[in-house]
Protein backbone atom coordinates (compact mmCIF):
# COMPACT_ATOMS: atom_id res chain seq x y z
CA UNK A 1 0.00 0.00 0.00
CA UNK A 2 0.76 3.62 -0.62
CA UNK A 3 2.69 4.99 2.49
CA UNK A 4 0.43 8.44 1.80
CA UNK A 5 -2.49 6.02 3.04
CA UNK A 6 -0.64 5.43 6.41
CA UNK A 7 0.62 8.78 6.88
CA UNK A 8 -3.61 9.38 6.08
CA UNK A 9 -4.59 7.16 8.56
CA UNK A 10 -2.57 8.02 11.29
CA UNK A 11 -3.64 11.30 10.68
CA UNK A 12 -7.20 10.56 11.49
CA UNK A 13 -6.45 8.30 14.16
CA UNK A 14 -4.77 10.86 15.88
CA UNK A 15 -7.49 13.73 14.57
CA UNK A 16 -10.49 11.29 16.03
CA UNK A 17 -8.23 10.89 19.62
CA UNK A 18 -7.28 14.22 20.17
CA UNK A 19 -11.48 14.71 19.32
CA UNK A 20 -12.20 12.32 21.77
CA UNK A 21 -10.28 13.84 24.63
CA UNK A 22 -10.99 17.31 23.78
CA UNK A 23 -14.89 16.05 24.33
CA UNK A 24 -14.08 14.40 27.75
CA UNK A 25 -12.17 17.67 29.14
CA UNK A 26 -14.86 19.39 28.31
CA UNK A 27 -17.71 17.21 29.62
CA UNK A 28 -15.26 16.74 32.91
CA UNK A 29 -14.21 20.52 33.43
CA UNK A 30 -16.38 23.27 31.55
CA UNK A 31 -19.72 21.76 32.97
CA UNK A 32 -17.98 21.03 36.21
CA UNK A 33 -16.97 24.67 35.95
CA UNK A 34 -20.10 25.78 34.70
CA UNK A 35 -22.14 24.18 37.91
CA UNK A 36 -19.55 26.56 39.62
CA UNK A 37 -19.90 29.48 38.42
CA UNK A 38 -23.83 28.62 38.21
CA UNK A 39 -23.34 28.27 42.60
CA UNK A 40 -21.09 31.08 42.10
CA UNK A 41 -23.86 33.29 41.11
CA UNK A 42 -25.74 32.37 44.38
CA UNK A 43 -28.91 31.34 42.20
CA UNK A 44 -28.52 27.58 44.31
CA UNK A 45 -27.40 27.64 47.57
CA UNK A 46 -24.44 25.37 49.22
CA UNK A 47 -27.38 22.55 50.04
CA UNK A 48 -28.52 22.64 46.23
CA UNK A 49 -31.99 24.80 47.38
CA UNK A 50 -32.60 27.73 45.21
CA UNK A 51 -31.78 31.19 46.70
CA UNK A 52 -34.46 32.73 47.83
CA UNK A 53 -33.35 35.68 46.47
CA UNK A 54 -34.00 34.63 43.14
CA UNK A 55 -37.21 33.27 43.80
CA UNK A 56 -41.32 34.37 44.68
CA UNK A 57 -42.25 35.70 47.97
CA UNK A 58 -43.71 32.70 49.09
CA UNK A 59 -40.45 30.25 48.61
CA UNK A 60 -38.32 33.26 50.54
CA UNK A 61 -41.33 33.39 53.58
CA UNK A 62 -40.52 30.00 53.93
CA UNK A 63 -36.43 30.43 53.73
CA UNK A 64 -37.14 33.24 56.61
CA UNK A 65 -38.80 30.78 58.99
CA UNK A 66 -36.06 27.75 58.71
CA UNK A 67 -34.76 29.29 62.25
CA UNK A 68 -37.99 29.14 64.07
CA UNK A 69 -38.80 25.75 62.46
CA UNK A 70 -35.54 24.47 63.39
CA UNK A 71 -35.47 25.94 67.18
CA UNK A 72 -39.53 24.34 67.08
CA UNK A 73 -37.96 20.69 66.32
CA UNK A 74 -34.91 21.45 68.72
CA UNK A 75 -37.07 22.31 72.01
CA UNK A 76 -39.88 19.32 70.59
CA UNK A 77 -36.57 17.20 70.31
CA UNK A 78 -35.16 17.91 73.72
CA UNK A 79 -38.88 18.03 75.68
CA UNK A 80 -39.38 14.59 74.17
CA UNK A 81 -36.20 13.29 75.52
CA UNK A 82 -36.56 14.46 78.70
CA UNK A 83 -40.56 12.98 78.51
CA UNK A 84 -39.16 9.53 77.42
CA UNK A 85 -37.34 9.10 80.95
CA UNK A 86 -40.49 9.67 82.94
CA UNK A 87 -43.11 6.74 80.15
CA UNK A 88 -45.89 9.41 79.87
CA UNK A 89 -48.82 8.20 78.78
CA UNK A 90 -50.36 10.58 76.41
CA UNK A 91 -49.63 14.17 75.77
CA UNK A 92 -46.93 16.63 77.84
CA UNK A 93 -49.00 19.37 77.25
CA UNK A 94 -52.15 20.31 74.96
CA UNK A 95 -52.75 23.86 73.92
CA UNK A 96 -55.96 24.27 72.40
CA UNK A 97 -56.82 27.50 69.88
CA UNK A 98 -60.01 27.64 67.79
CA UNK A 99 -60.40 28.30 64.28
CA UNK A 100 -59.76 31.88 62.77
CA UNK A 101 -63.47 33.99 62.29
CA UNK A 102 -65.01 32.47 59.49
CA UNK A 103 -67.44 33.98 56.59
CA UNK A 104 -71.03 33.35 57.29
CA UNK A 105 -72.80 30.94 55.38
CA UNK A 106 -69.50 29.92 53.52
CA UNK A 107 -66.57 27.25 54.02
CA UNK A 108 -63.91 29.33 54.32
CA UNK A 109 -62.38 31.84 56.62
CA UNK A 110 -62.74 35.41 56.46
CA UNK A 111 -60.26 38.20 55.90
CA UNK A 112 -59.56 38.65 59.90
CA UNK A 113 -59.26 34.69 60.29
CA UNK A 114 -57.00 34.97 57.43
CA UNK A 115 -54.81 37.08 59.32
CA UNK A 116 -55.51 36.09 63.05
CA UNK A 117 -53.83 32.58 60.97
CA UNK A 118 -50.57 34.30 60.16
CA UNK A 119 -49.47 35.10 63.95
CA UNK A 120 -50.07 30.96 64.95
CA UNK A 121 -46.15 31.01 64.16
CA UNK A 122 -45.75 33.92 66.44
CA UNK A 123 -47.67 31.69 68.84
CA UNK A 124 -45.41 28.81 68.32
CA UNK A 125 -42.29 31.00 69.05
CA UNK A 126 -44.01 32.31 71.99
CA UNK A 127 -44.35 28.75 73.32
CA UNK A 128 -40.70 27.92 72.40
CA UNK A 129 -40.24 31.05 74.49
CA UNK A 130 -41.00 28.89 77.12
CA UNK A 131 -39.64 25.60 76.85
CA UNK A 132 -42.41 23.67 74.75
CA UNK A 133 -41.71 22.70 71.53
CA UNK A 134 -45.01 21.67 69.32
CA UNK A 135 -44.25 17.96 68.12
CA UNK A 136 -47.81 17.88 66.01
CA UNK A 137 -51.46 19.50 65.66
CA UNK A 138 -54.83 17.66 66.09
CA UNK A 139 -57.64 19.31 63.95
CA UNK A 140 -61.26 18.14 62.98
CA UNK A 141 -62.66 17.54 59.51
CA UNK A 142 -65.55 18.64 58.17
CA UNK A 143 -67.35 18.19 54.76
CA UNK A 144 -69.03 21.71 54.72
CA UNK A 145 -66.42 23.79 56.58
CA UNK A 146 -62.54 24.41 56.03
CA UNK A 147 -62.30 26.38 59.08
CA UNK A 148 -59.68 24.26 60.87
CA UNK A 149 -57.63 23.39 58.43
CA UNK A 150 -57.17 26.79 57.14
CA UNK A 151 -56.38 27.90 59.93
CA UNK A 152 -53.85 25.88 60.82
CA UNK A 153 -52.48 25.00 57.53
CA UNK A 154 -49.69 28.22 57.19
CA UNK A 155 -48.05 27.26 60.56
CA UNK A 156 -47.67 23.25 59.85
CA UNK A 157 -46.42 24.76 56.58
CA UNK A 158 -43.96 27.21 57.71
CA UNK A 159 -42.57 24.82 60.92
CA UNK A 160 -42.54 21.76 59.48
CA UNK A 161 -45.11 20.44 62.11
CA UNK A 162 -47.54 17.31 60.82
CA UNK A 163 -51.23 17.51 61.03
CA UNK A 164 -53.49 15.05 62.43
CA UNK A 165 -57.25 15.21 61.87
CA UNK A 166 -59.47 12.46 64.02
CA UNK A 167 -63.01 12.89 63.44
CA UNK A 168 -65.53 15.97 62.78
CA UNK A 169 -66.13 19.04 64.70
CA UNK A 170 -68.63 17.00 67.19
CA UNK A 171 -66.66 14.21 67.44
CA UNK A 172 -64.73 15.45 70.39
CA UNK A 173 -64.10 12.27 71.95
CA UNK A 174 -63.18 10.46 69.36
CA UNK A 175 -60.23 13.01 69.29
CA UNK A 176 -59.48 12.91 72.72
CA UNK A 177 -59.42 8.55 72.64
CA UNK A 178 -57.11 8.50 69.49
CA UNK A 179 -54.97 11.91 71.58
CA UNK A 180 -54.29 9.48 74.39
CA UNK A 181 -54.40 5.91 73.53
CA UNK A 182 -51.64 6.82 70.33
CA UNK A 183 -48.13 5.78 71.71
CA UNK A 184 -47.19 8.78 69.14
CA UNK A 185 -48.49 11.35 71.26
CA UNK A 186 -46.91 10.53 74.31
CA UNK A 187 -44.66 12.84 76.40
CA UNK A 188 -45.10 15.57 73.47
CA UNK A 189 -46.49 18.78 73.28
CA UNK A 190 -49.37 19.05 70.76
CA UNK A 191 -51.36 21.94 69.83
CA UNK A 192 -55.18 21.48 69.09
CA UNK A 193 -57.49 23.55 66.73
CA UNK A 194 -60.99 22.95 66.85
CA UNK A 195 -64.41 24.09 66.41
CA UNK A 196 -65.02 27.16 69.06
CA UNK A 197 -68.33 25.37 70.37
CA UNK A 198 -67.43 21.86 70.26
CA UNK A 199 -63.85 22.10 71.94
CA UNK A 200 -65.27 22.61 75.22
CA UNK A 201 -65.83 19.12 75.81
Amino acid sequence: MDINFYKNLLYLIIFVSLVITLMFIYKKYYEGFKFKMYNGNKKCLSNNCPNPDFQNKIFKLHTEFKPYRDKNHMIAHNSQSKSNKSKTNGPNNIFIIRHGEKIQSKIALDCNGILRSTFIPKLIETLNEEGFGIHAIVTSYNYVSMHQQQTISLVSWLLNIPIFMYGEQTQTINAVNEIFKNSKFNGKNILICWEHTCIQT
